[in-house]
C-alpha cells in the first residue's frame, strides 16, 4: 500500500499515531479520525481531510485543499491546490476540481466532471458525469446539471 501525505498534511483530530511515510521515516497523524486514503493516493501541503472522509486510490489532493467530514473523492479525481470540498460532498471517480473551486455540503459531482479554478457549486447541487462547469462559473445550491453539460469557458 502507497500513501503519500506530503509535509503538513493534516486529518483533523487530536490525538496522534504514526504511520510509515514514503521512504523518509514516519509522518503524525490524528487518532480516531475515521478517514480512509486508498492506494497510491497523494495529499498536498497543508491539506485538510475531515473525519471520516473517504479518499480513493489514486487520488490526488492539492496543497492547502479542505475535504469535508464525510467527504468522498472518488479512484483518480483531482482536486486542486486550495480548494474546498463541504461535507458530505462526493466527487465521483476520474473527476477534475480545479484550483481555488468551492464545492458546497452535500453537492454531487459526477464521474469524470470538470469543475473550473475557481468554480463555486452551492450545497446540494448535483452536477452529472462528463459535464464541465467554466473557471469561475457559479452554480446554485440544489441545482440540477445533467450529464455532459456545457457551462461557461
Amino acid at each position: 500500500m502507497s500513501i503519500i501525505l506530503k509535509t503538513g498534511a493534516i486529518l483533523t483530530n487530536e490525538e496522534l499515531f504514526a504511520i510509515p511515510a514514503d521512504g523518509d521515516g514516519w509522518r503524525l497523524l490524528p487518532d480516531g479520525n475515521r478517514a480512509s486514503i486508498g492506494n497510491g493516493a497523494s495529499i498536498g501541503d497543508g491539506a485538510r481531510i475531515g473525519d471520516g472522509a473517504r479518499i480513493g486510490d489514486g487520488a490526488s489532493i492539492g496543497n492547502g485543499a479542505s475535504i469535508g467530514d464525510w467527504a468522498s473523492i472518488g479512484d483518480w479525481a483531482s482536486i486542486g491546490d486550495w480548494a474546498r470540498i463541504g461535507d458530505w460532498a462526493r466527487i465521483g471517480d476520474w473527476a477534475s476540481i480545479g484550483d481555488r473551486a468551492s464545492i458546497g455540503d452535500g453537492a454531487s459531482i459526477g464521474n469524470r466532471a470538470s469543475i473550473g479554478n475557481g468554480a463555486s457549486i452551492g450545497d446540494g447541487a448535483r452536477i452529472g458525469d462528463g459535464a464541465s462547469i467554466g473557471n469561475g462559473a457559479s452554480i446554485g445550491n440544489w441545482a440540477r446539471i445533467g450529464d455532459w453539460a456545457r457551462i461557461g469557458d
